[in-house]
């Protein structure tokens, strides 16, 4: 009897799945991991598996944008195109798939391009398509001693995205600018951060991100370095073995100056640092830390939080002077300050 029993129950659960998981038209419906994504009261047809952005700012009036979206079929049929939500102002739009250029409408009124692929897309296929195309706006300048630079970014989320890289590059030889109260340089601020080169990059990683929301990014940077003297002695130098008529001369001139600008050009400054590594070469290369603070008049943490950067950079020197320190620049420091 009990035996009985529990076959029964095992034939009514399996009529009860039978009952949800076959449509109107005898087929088993599609099970998807996330609820419908809707707009409008329409079902969106696909969703982001991956989306990667490269923000290259080149100066403040030229800002290269750059993306790489994987983007997959989840309606039940095939399709033909795909609405792309740009909300920024743009220009010199570029759309492609893996075999080149697509075509595409104008932005709406609502700031939506209709793209067309090259053939329909089937259900569960993946595409990747690559956009590129140039921001249309110039940075503010924020005034200041010294003035720096702000940039802010709307990134909408039109279809439900399951992974979203956002990096942006700053221009050549600039650097994060740094508050005097700790506020943070850039937001959100679990960005990570990577000044290895001769260039900053950010990057932001979103996950599981749901339709019809938005990403804001906010970026404050110092102005680049003034370069223009070291090129015109790169330039120039080999024209100064020349007048000393040696091409022995030339060759080592030409292969000293290289070096010493790889050298140079690996090393960035906060502008606080620049300040103090100033201050310490004017005074004879030597100075007490009480001094600097006298001189400059940062506080004692700020002048420790910004040194100890300089003596890993092997720019300076610290040798304990009795109950204080004394700072010694290097002739790497002299270089690059210089």
């Amino acid at each position: 009897m009990r035996v009985r029993k529990i076959l029964l129950k095992c034939i009514f659960t399996f009529l009860l799945i039978i009952c949800f998981s076959f449509g109107n038209n005898g087929t088993f419906s599609k099970v998807y991991p996330f609820e419908p994504m809707k707009s409008n009261s329409e079902e969106k047809p696909v969703v982001i598996i991956s989306q990667h952005t490269i923000i290259d700012i080149i100066n403040e009036n030229e800002i290269i944008v750059d993306e790489d979206i994987n983007i997959k079929n989840i309606n039940n049929t095939q399709i033909l195109q795909i609405d792309y939500l740009l909300n920024q102002s743009f220009k010199n739009l570029q759309i492609q798939d893996e075999d080149g250029v697509l075509s595409y409408d104008p932005p709406d009124e609502t700031g939506i391009i209709k793209i067309y692929f090259r053939s329909s897309i089937n259900h569960n296929q993946s595409v990747l398509l690559r956009v590129t195309y140039n921001l249309d706006k110039e940075l503010p300048k924020v005034e200041g001693k010294p003035s720096y630079y702000y940039f802010q970014i709307l990134k909408y989320n039109y279809y439900f995205t399951q992974r979203h890289h956002i990096t942006v590059r700053l221009p050549k030889n600039s650097f994060i600018h740094e508050f005097d109260d700790f506020s943070n340089s850039y937001f959100p601020s679990n960005a990570t951060k990577d000044d290895s080169g001769n260039r900053f990059y950010i990057t932001w990683e979103f996950r599981n991100l749901l339709p019809d929301t938005t990403n804001q990014i906010f970026i404050w940077f110092d102005e680049p370095f003034n370069t223009k003297s070291l090129l015109f002695w790169s330039i120039f130098s080999p024209f100064l073995g020349i007048a000393l008529g040696s091409i022995f001369v030339i060759i080592l001139m030409r292969r000293r100056e290289k070096n010493k600008m790889i050298e140079i050009e690996k090393i960035f400054l906060t502008e606080n640092q620049k300040i103090l590594l100033k201050t310490i070469d004017e005074h004879e290369g030597k100075i007490l830390q009480k001094e600097i603070m006298e001189l400059t008049g940062f506080t004692k943490s700020k002048i420790s939080r910004n040194l100890s950067p300089l003596e890993e950079k092997q720019l300076i020197i610290k040798e304990k002077w009795g109950r204080e320190y004394r700072i010694f620049i290097t002739e790497t420091g002299k270089k690059v300050i210089r």
